[in-house]
């Protein structure tokens, strides 16, 4: 449980091995934890003005912190608000957990998806590829142009055969396109 608001973080061991934190328990003030922010995230600091930490309502935010060795690591907290009797402010109750190797592959997938993409365009001759629903998964420029298509007309997801009616088709005279 981690508590945001309260200037005081408790259970934080999973978090303190998150950021690789050695020989530390306990409690910890949130002072301490406000120089490993990344400077973009410091707005958490003041999340005490977040609206829906008073209203109890779910909350989902990601963030980076400095790990122990220099490198930033990426967190996402996802909890509520809690208000109790004593309790000046609510408090964050909720998980924290590390997702840089997931933004990491994200970034890694994206990348891969995008010189695919390329390699496809730069093929001479009209190219689809579509899946076992004959829905178009890529197309490359020019295949819309010989069917006569936009690049909405031929978007992934459309279906091969509906995609060709809307554009027409491709010309054939003499046997050949």
């Amino acid at each position: 449980r981690v508590s945001i608001v309260s200037e005081l973080n408790d259970n934080n061991e999973p978090m303190f091995d998150m950021l690789g934190i050695n020989d530390r328990e306990g409690v910890i003030a949130l002072a301490e934890f406000a120089p490993l922010l990344h400077p973009d995230d410091r707005y958490l600091m003041e999340a005490a003005s977040l609206a829906d930490l008073a209203h109890g309502r779910t909350v989902d935010f990601q963030f980076r912190m400095r790990h122990a060795e220099g490198h930033w690591v990426w967190l996402r907290a996802r909890g509520r608000g809690l208000t109790a009797a004593g309790l000046a402010q609510p408090r964050f109750v909720g998980i924290v957990v590390d997702i840089t190797e997931q933004l990491a592959a994200a970034r890694r997938n994206a990348a891969a998806d995008q010189r695919i993409r390329q390699a496809i365009e730069t093929v001479s001759e009209a190219f689809v590829v579509c899946d076992d629903l004959d829905r178009i998964v890529v197309c490359n420029s020019k295949f819309r142009e010989l069917n006569g298509l936009t690049e909405d007309m031929a978007r992934p997801g459309t279906l091969y055969h509906d995609a060709l009616a809307a554009g027409g088709g491709a010309r054939v005279t003499d046997g050949r396109v």
